[in-house]
Protein backbone atom coordinates (compact mmCIF):
# COMPACT_ATOMS: atom_id res chain seq x y z
CA UNK A 1 0.00 0.00 0.00
CA UNK A 2 1.30 3.49 -1.16
CA UNK A 3 0.27 6.33 1.38
CA UNK A 4 0.61 9.93 0.26
CA UNK A 5 1.38 12.63 3.18
CA UNK A 6 -0.03 16.13 2.38
CA UNK A 7 1.76 19.07 4.07
CA UNK A 8 -0.95 22.37 4.52
CA UNK A 9 1.50 25.45 4.55
CA UNK A 10 0.19 28.65 6.43
CA UNK A 11 -0.06 31.78 3.81
CA UNK A 12 2.75 34.17 4.34
CA UNK A 13 3.36 37.71 3.36
CA UNK A 14 6.51 39.76 3.34
CA UNK A 15 6.84 42.51 1.93
CA UNK A 16 6.49 41.94 -1.73
CA UNK A 17 7.27 38.32 -1.92
CA UNK A 18 4.41 35.98 -2.45
CA UNK A 19 5.31 32.25 -1.76
CA UNK A 20 3.26 30.05 -3.68
CA UNK A 21 3.47 26.02 -2.82
CA UNK A 22 3.10 23.60 -5.49
CA UNK A 23 2.69 19.47 -4.54
CA UNK A 24 2.19 16.80 -7.24
CA UNK A 25 3.60 13.24 -6.67
CA UNK A 26 5.46 10.57 -8.99
CA UNK A 27 3.39 7.45 -10.30
CA UNK A 28 5.01 3.98 -8.57
CA UNK A 29 4.74 0.64 -9.92
CA UNK A 30 2.59 -2.29 -7.98
CA UNK A 31 3.99 -4.20 -6.04
CA UNK A 32 6.19 -1.54 -4.29
CA UNK A 33 5.41 -0.78 -1.04
CA UNK A 34 6.86 2.15 0.97
CA UNK A 35 6.03 5.94 2.37
CA UNK A 36 6.34 8.39 -0.94
CA UNK A 37 5.92 12.49 -0.02
CA UNK A 38 4.77 14.44 -2.53
CA UNK A 39 7.52 17.31 -3.30
CA UNK A 40 6.54 20.42 -1.53
CA UNK A 41 7.98 23.65 -3.34
CA UNK A 42 8.17 27.12 -1.49
CA UNK A 43 8.34 29.49 -4.88
CA UNK A 44 9.12 33.63 -4.49
CA UNK A 45 10.15 36.27 -6.81
CA UNK A 46 12.85 38.21 -5.86
CA UNK A 47 15.91 40.15 -7.45
CA UNK A 48 14.41 39.43 -10.88
CA UNK A 49 15.07 35.82 -10.46
CA UNK A 50 12.34 32.84 -8.89
CA UNK A 51 13.76 31.27 -5.32
CA UNK A 52 13.13 28.07 -4.25
CA UNK A 53 12.93 26.09 -1.48
CA UNK A 54 11.81 22.28 -1.28
CA UNK A 55 10.71 21.21 2.28
CA UNK A 56 11.05 17.56 1.95
CA UNK A 57 13.86 16.87 -0.41
CA UNK A 58 17.87 17.44 -0.02
CA UNK A 59 18.45 18.59 -3.30
CA UNK A 60 16.26 22.12 -4.77
CA UNK A 61 15.96 23.95 -7.61
CA UNK A 62 18.48 26.49 -8.46
CA UNK A 63 16.92 30.40 -8.66
CA UNK A 64 15.53 30.73 -12.20
CA UNK A 65 15.56 33.87 -14.31
CA UNK A 66 11.64 35.81 -14.33
CA UNK A 67 10.22 36.47 -17.38
CA UNK A 68 7.40 39.04 -15.77
CA UNK A 69 4.72 38.18 -13.68
CA UNK A 70 4.27 34.18 -12.79
CA UNK A 71 0.57 33.60 -13.77
CA UNK A 72 0.55 29.79 -12.79
CA UNK A 73 2.82 26.52 -12.00
CA UNK A 74 2.26 22.90 -11.90
CA UNK A 75 4.39 20.02 -11.63
CA UNK A 76 3.83 17.00 -13.96
CA UNK A 77 4.18 13.00 -13.53
CA UNK A 78 7.65 12.75 -13.28
CA UNK A 79 7.97 15.88 -10.62
CA UNK A 80 9.04 17.98 -12.86
CA UNK A 81 7.92 21.86 -12.71
CA UNK A 82 6.85 24.35 -14.85
CA UNK A 83 5.95 27.31 -14.70
CA UNK A 84 4.17 29.87 -17.02
CA UNK A 85 4.93 33.72 -17.17
CA UNK A 86 3.01 36.46 -18.67
CA UNK A 87 1.32 35.49 -21.97
CA UNK A 88 4.00 33.03 -23.49
CA UNK A 89 6.93 32.20 -21.53
CA UNK A 90 7.36 28.89 -19.65
CA UNK A 91 10.33 27.50 -17.93
CA UNK A 92 10.22 23.64 -17.31
CA UNK A 93 12.10 22.80 -14.52
CA UNK A 94 13.43 19.23 -13.73
CA UNK A 95 13.69 18.48 -10.11
CA UNK A 96 15.96 15.47 -10.41
CA UNK A 97 18.52 17.58 -12.42
CA UNK A 98 18.26 20.73 -11.07
CA UNK A 99 18.32 22.11 -14.65
CA UNK A 100 16.09 24.56 -16.06
CA UNK A 101 14.65 24.86 -19.61
CA UNK A 102 12.91 27.91 -21.03
CA UNK A 103 10.12 27.82 -24.23
CA UNK A 104 9.04 30.62 -25.98
CA UNK A 105 5.57 30.43 -27.91
CA UNK A 106 6.12 33.05 -31.04
CA UNK A 107 3.46 35.36 -30.33
CA UNK A 108 0.73 34.21 -32.89
CA UNK A 109 -2.04 37.33 -33.83
CA UNK A 110 -4.91 34.99 -32.51
CA UNK A 111 -3.41 34.50 -29.31
CA UNK A 112 -3.91 37.01 -26.33
CA UNK A 113 -2.74 34.90 -23.62
CA UNK A 114 -2.84 31.58 -21.57
CA UNK A 115 -6.39 32.01 -19.37
CA UNK A 116 -6.55 28.28 -19.26
CA UNK A 117 -3.41 25.71 -18.27
CA UNK A 118 -2.98 22.16 -18.08
CA UNK A 119 -0.61 19.52 -18.28
CA UNK A 120 -1.93 16.01 -20.03
CA UNK A 121 -0.13 13.17 -21.31
CA UNK A 122 3.50 15.07 -21.42
CA UNK A 123 2.12 18.20 -23.03
CA UNK A 124 1.69 21.60 -21.88
CA UNK A 125 -1.66 22.89 -22.82
CA UNK A 126 -3.00 26.53 -23.41
CA UNK A 127 -5.59 28.24 -24.27
CA UNK A 128 -6.99 31.60 -24.81
CA UNK A 129 -10.92 32.40 -25.62
CA UNK A 130 -10.31 30.94 -29.27
CA UNK A 131 -6.63 29.22 -29.45
CA UNK A 132 -4.81 26.22 -27.77
CA UNK A 133 -1.54 25.82 -27.80
CA UNK A 134 0.20 22.50 -27.08
CA UNK A 135 3.86 22.61 -26.28
CA UNK A 136 6.10 19.39 -26.22
CA UNK A 137 9.08 18.82 -23.74
CA UNK A 138 11.14 19.59 -27.32
CA UNK A 139 10.20 23.03 -27.03
CA UNK A 140 8.20 22.24 -30.12
CA UNK A 141 4.44 23.62 -29.94
CA UNK A 142 1.10 23.21 -32.54
CA UNK A 143 -1.08 25.94 -32.01
CA UNK A 144 -5.08 24.55 -32.81
CA UNK A 145 -7.99 26.87 -33.14
CA UNK A 146 -11.42 24.76 -32.74
CA UNK A 147 -13.45 27.12 -34.44
CA UNK A 148 -13.19 29.87 -36.21
CA UNK A 149 -16.33 32.02 -34.87
CA UNK A 150 -14.65 35.29 -32.79
CA UNK A 151 -15.42 36.07 -29.62
CA UNK A 152 -15.29 33.20 -26.82
CA UNK A 153 -15.28 29.67 -28.18
CA UNK A 154 -12.81 27.90 -25.32
CA UNK A 155 -14.45 27.82 -21.90
CA UNK A 156 -12.20 25.40 -20.22
CA UNK A 157 -9.61 22.82 -20.92
CA UNK A 158 -10.26 19.15 -19.67
CA UNK A 159 -8.19 16.04 -19.44
CA UNK A 160 -9.24 13.45 -21.72
CA UNK A 161 -8.29 9.74 -22.91
CA UNK A 162 -5.33 9.06 -23.56
CA UNK A 163 -3.63 11.92 -25.54
CA UNK A 164 -6.07 13.74 -25.81
CA UNK A 165 -7.74 17.39 -23.90
CA UNK A 166 -11.28 18.56 -24.69
CA UNK A 167 -12.35 21.86 -24.70
CA UNK A 168 -16.05 23.23 -24.94
CA UNK A 169 -17.83 26.29 -26.55
CA UNK A 170 -19.29 27.75 -23.25
CA UNK A 171 -22.20 29.30 -25.54
CA UNK A 172 -25.27 26.81 -26.18
CA UNK A 173 -26.26 26.67 -29.84
CA UNK A 174 -29.76 25.78 -30.25
CA UNK A 175 -30.82 23.26 -33.42
CA UNK A 176 -34.45 21.78 -34.33
CA UNK A 177 -35.64 23.76 -30.89
CA UNK A 178 -33.13 22.03 -28.90
CA UNK A 179 -29.95 23.17 -27.19
CA UNK A 180 -26.34 21.51 -27.75
CA UNK A 181 -22.92 22.86 -26.40
CA UNK A 182 -20.70 22.17 -28.78
CA UNK A 183 -17.16 20.07 -27.29
CA UNK A 184 -14.07 19.69 -29.23
CA UNK A 185 -11.96 16.37 -28.84
CA UNK A 186 -8.21 17.50 -29.51
CA UNK A 187 -5.30 14.77 -30.26
CA UNK A 188 -2.32 16.23 -28.29
CA UNK A 189 -0.07 14.89 -31.06
CA UNK A 190 -1.42 15.63 -34.77
CA UNK A 191 -3.77 18.71 -33.45
CA UNK A 192 -6.65 17.44 -35.29
CA UNK A 193 -10.43 18.41 -33.78
CA UNK A 194 -13.32 16.52 -33.60
CA UNK A 195 -16.68 18.00 -32.72
CA UNK A 196 -19.19 16.72 -30.69
CA UNK A 197 -22.45 18.44 -30.00
CA UNK A 198 -24.08 17.58 -26.24
CA UNK A 199 -27.58 17.95 -25.67
CA UNK A 200 -28.02 20.60 -22.51
CA UNK A 201 -30.01 19.73 -19.88
CA UNK A 202 -33.89 20.91 -19.43
CA UNK A 203 -33.59 24.63 -17.80
CA UNK A 204 -35.66 24.60 -14.81
CA UNK A 205 -36.33 27.96 -13.22
CA UNK A 206 -35.33 28.53 -9.66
Amino acid sequence: MIQKMTVILPTCLALALVPLAFVGCRAQKAGQYFVDEHPIIIAHKSDGSMHFTCLNREKCIPPIESFGWLSSCGIDEESNLYCLFGLGDIVYVNLEQQSARHIAIDPDPKFEGALHFLYAYGKIVLADFETVVIISKDSSYKIVQPEEVGGISIGGLVRGKKDQVITFNPSPVEKDGKRFVKVFIIDLNSGDVVEKPLPCPPFVEA
